[in-house]
């Protein structure tokens, strides 16, 4: 319907019916005076409460303050009883004639904390936050883990990963495994830290942060010898 409703931003006189000239269709609101949008799956009846004029010229316009007193929203865009972004499928309007589509592969997730606590960007370790793979979003990530893993854990990943079939291997616990062999490669774990970061395993990713931390360790401790 984005091309209807471009239709009815055309500078029609005051008494032209823009329903009428956009083909959309009215229907009668509970509580409030003006129309709904029968076609939109989301629509909102308002009170004004403010109008703000801001200049006269070109780009200048009004911004509307109003409370909302009802919405009506189509159960053909729930999903889970949440609004599903593909089913609603939002078209966001920016700079003179273009527009944005926020469904298809637009639409990415983003884990939120909630009611965790991350453990924050200043505990993740400088080695890492030098990275030149992994990016800001990923260190973001790294800050969201509640708790560090334990030496054990890291510990008991690397049998895990000396024990188990390859076949068996997730393609990040390849990378690792690939990582740590006899030619530990310090470019190849952090390759597998941001893969497990793009599949949200941060545990994963921490684990392998860990192991890169006592590979610096060591050699450190070999050079100085």
């Amino acid at each position: 319907m984005v091309q209807q409703v471009n239709l009815a931003s055309t500078e029609y006189p005051p008494d032209v019916n823009e329903f009428v000239k956009s083909g959309l269709t009215p229907i009668p609101s509970d509580l409030v005076k003006p129309a709904r949008v029968a076609e939109s799956p989301f629509q909102m009846e308002c009170k004004l409460v403010e109008m703000k004029s801001y200049g006269n010229g070109p780009s200048s316009g009004n911004l509307a303050i109003c409370e909302v007193l009802k919405f009506h929203i189509a159960e053909s865009i729930f999903e889970n009883g949440q609004i599903n972004p593909h089913k609603i499928d939002l078209v966001a309007r920016m700079g003179t004639d273009f527009y944005c589509r926020a469904s298809g592969n637009a639409v990415f997730v983003v884990q939120k904390p909630g009611d965790k606590i991350g453990v924050g960007y200043d505990q993740i370790p400088q080695y890492i936050k030098r990275s030149n793979i992994l990016t800001a979003n990923n260190l973001g990530q790294l800050g969201l883990i509640e708790n560090i893993p334990s030496d054990a854990a890291v510990d008991q990943l690397v049998a895990n990963l000396n024990n188990q079939n390859e076949k068996h291997y997730k393609g990040y616990e390849k990378m690792l495994s690939e990582a740590l062999s006899s030619n530990i490669s310090p470019k190849k774990i952090e390759q597998t830290i941001k893969a497990a970061l793009e599949q949200n395993d941060l545990e994963f990713a921490w684990k392998a942060v860990i192991l890169l931390g006592r590979n610096i360790t060591s050699h450190q401790n070999t050079a100085r010898k």
